[in-house]
């Protein structure tokens, strides 16, 4: 896999090698994991669609840390997510489908990686009218188990007092892993100690660009007719659960009684 730098995204020349030797894979291991996953996919007969990118496929194993059934299990619910809650992703027009998140947030992914190949996210509530509990949902169900997210760290920049309330809720919905690696700050200076300048916006003391600036550039790509048609593709990558085989699992993707361990996997 060769990563090419993009207006939105720069990377360092070793990071694919760095990524994969932390992950004790070579290329000969990721070919033959890549082909074993693609035979999976084309066996589960409640996916809607079975064909996917490889390069979608390597970043699933990447971030299962190396584990290929991790990876199966993660894009088996990530599809059971879109058919069960497809109003988290059936927005696919950033520009004009998302105008009411866009008046109460500013977020972005940061182009530059850290020197460990971690990204910085940023995000800033820009409104007091934020339904919590959606919030809360969104990170648990989708960003953390539907695309299993490698999370390094959380650092809440905040004076206010009903932070502490939101953080609280927030450590109760994620694992105790990520419980125990997210952090109150008081100020955006706080933040140079953990976090180097050169990934921050220019809004937070970096010397990337402001985080407005990043949140318009993410738009305006993410809005591109080539990205609009991939996000919708991406959502028809459903299930059909008339043909799984256990009728439980939707009860354990949502966090009730079920179990894994009954699914047909090779």
């Amino acid at each position: 896999m060769k990563l090419e730098d993009t207006p939105l995204l720069k990377f360092r020349s070793d990071t694919v090698v760095e990524v994969r030797k932390e992950l004790n894979l070579d290329q000969d291991a990721i070919d033959k994991m890549l082909q074993t996953f693609e035979d999976w996919i084309a066996k589960q007969n409640h996916f809607t669609r079975k064909e996917f990118d490889r390069h979608f496929l390597e970043t699933s194993i990447v971030h299962a840390k190396g584990s290929l059934e991790k990876a199966k299990r993660t894009l088996d619910k990530l599809c059971t997510l879109k058919t069960l809650l497809p109003t988290f992703f059936n927005k696919c027009d950033v520009k004009n489908e998302f105008t009411d998140i866009s008046v109460c947030i500013l977020h972005a992914t940061m182009p530059v990686l850290t020197n460990t190949n971690y990204r910085v996210y940023v995000a800033k509530i820009t409104s007091t009218h934020v339904d919590s509990q959606i919030v809360l949902d969104y990170c648990r169900f989708i960003i953390l188990e539907g695309y299993a997210l490698r999370i390094k760290v959380i650092y809440v920049v905040s004076t206010s007092k009903a932070i502490d309330a939101f953080v609280t809720l927030l450590k109760q919905v994620v694992s105790h892993k990520v419980s125990d690696r997210i952090y109150v700050l008081k100020t955006v200076e706080a933040i140079h100690e953990f976090v180097p300048r050169e990934a921050l916006p220019k809004d937070y003391g970096g010397d990337q660009m402001t985080l407005k600036e990043a949140d318009e550039n993410w738009k305006r790509v993410l809005s591109e007719k080539e990205n609009v048609s991939y996000f919708r593709s991406m959502f028809a990558a459903r299930t059909n659960e008339n043909y799984r085989l256990t009728a439980a699992y939707n009860d354990e993707v949502l966090g009730m009684p079920g179990s894994f361990r009954t699914l047909n996997v090779d």
